[in-house]
């Protein structure tokens, strides 16, 4: 099954196609150490707190109702924690396209 959403970027929309949604619940303090991604994903935070480390060292907090394109295919990849002390909820998208 596929999932086909647009989404609008410097006022462009562009078709995304986006496999097998997963989701994620990781409790307080665990952290998901540097991890290249097999695939391009949307995750979207339902619930709790995150930051990801990026590749280059800036560091993003999320929380819910954030939208990140995750693109690190290569290198070493991001860091994510989760902080705060409720359960971080998301849900993950695999996308395919450029």
């Amino acid at each position: 099954m596929r999932w086909r959403s647009s989404m609008r970027t410097r006022g462009v929309s562009m078709a995304r196609t986006a496999w097998a949604p997963q989701l994620c619940t990781t409790p307080p303090g665990r952290e998901h150490v540097h991890t290249p991604l097999a695939r391009r994903q949307y995750g979207i935070r339902l619930r709790g707190h995150a930051e990801l480390v990026l590749s280059c060292g800036q560091t993003i907090q999320v929380g819910p109702g954030s939208i990140e394109l995750a693109e690190d295919l290569t290198g070493k990849g991001h860091i994510t924690r989760t902080i705060g002390n409720e359960d971080r909820i998301a849900i993950i998208i695999p996308v395919s396209g450029s």
